[in-house]
This record gives C-alpha cells, structure tokens and sequence, in this order.
C-alpha cells in the first residue's frame, strides 16, 4: 500500500542509498489483504505478493524489517485472512526473511486478541490515546478501556511490540482545537 503512487517508497529508497547502507535502517510498510479499488482484480495472499514485490523493487531492497496487514477491525476480517490463505501466506514470507517481523493494526481488542492468539504476529499498531480514553472511557472507543488495557498487558507479557496510531479522537479533538482558536 503505497502512498503517492508509489513516489514516496522510490524517493525513501534512493534517500537510504544514498545516505546509509541498508543494514542501518529499519523499513516498514503496510498491506490489506482486500483490494477495494478493484474488486475483480487479485485480493489475498496474490494481492499481497504484488503489492510487497512493488514495494521492494521501489525501495530497492529484497526484504522489510516490519510488515503489517493493516486495519484487520472485525471478525469477518480475520476469518477472511484465514480462509483466503493470508496467514499461511506470511509465515512463508517471514520464513523465507523477506519480512523480517510480522503486525497488524486494528482498532478492535477483541479482534487484536484472535490475531495475537495465532502466534504469528511480532508488532500490533492499535488505536491508542490515553487522554481520551480516560477523558471519555468508553464511549467513543471500541472495546472497554479494561479490555484496551488488558491487550496492552498481554503485548507487554507476550514482547509484542505496540506501536500506537490513529489516536481515538482524534478528529474530535482537531475540531474542538480549531474551534477554540475560532473563538478564543
């Protein structure tokens, strides 16, 4: 999943060329196991293997530090990823080193649970701001703030690594920041 057609990981790329050896950078890059833009076109494990084979031509490497499939947010996600052959498919992909460490994001605890049950994940991206969650609890997130808490204790007890994103809120917070400006 590219940003910029693919610009950005040929400009990141030619940067770590240039400037470094590949042995001191760490490269991530994300994928979804659907392919919305054409759904006639591959999806799955095919749709996988073409986008990380663009990606590694682009950036000029033949392996990636880190590999999410990205926003896995409900159980029929998962329980595609499992019937389609993606989860098979990445752990030939980390076997064979062309991803080193395997993740997912996802905004759901309870879907980030079945996904750490399967062994095969080494980073988690989660939907985390701790101001919000204690500012509102649960009413905006998904799942209780227990439950976000607890996943977070089994990543720390499980040396998944947790990377957090898309901070719950977020556009909340951009509006009512604008709107204090607007009036303040």
């Amino acid at each position: 999943m590219a940003y910029s057609g693919g610009t950005s990981e040929e400009f990141i790329g030619r940067a770590f060329r240039e400037l470094t050896t590949r042995d001191k950078v760490a490269i991530a890059t994300k994928y979804s196991p659907r392919r919305e833009a054409d759904p006639n076109g591959p999806s799955g494990a095919e749709w996988i293997r073409q986008c990380l084979d663009n990606s590694l031509k682009r950036l000029g490497t033949d392996y990636v530090d880190f590999g999410f499939l990205h926003c896995v947010d409900e159980d029929e996600d998962f329980d595609t990823l499992v019937e389609i052959g993606v989860l098979d498919y990445i752990k030939e992909l980390k076997a064979q080193g062309i991803v080193r460490h395997m993740g997912f994001s996802s905004h759901t605890p309870s879907v980030a649970n079945r996904i750490l049950d399967t062994g095969l994940m080494d980073m988690m991206m989660f939907s985390i701001n701790p101001a919000y969650d204690f500012e509102k609890g649960d009413e905006y997130g998904v799942g209780s703030v227990n439950e976000r808490f607890e996943l977070f204790r089994r990543c720390e007890k499980e040396g998944i690594g947790l990377m957090p994103f898309c901070g719950f809120g977020v556009t909340l917070f951009r509006r009512r920041s604008r709107r204090s400006r607007a009036t303040g």
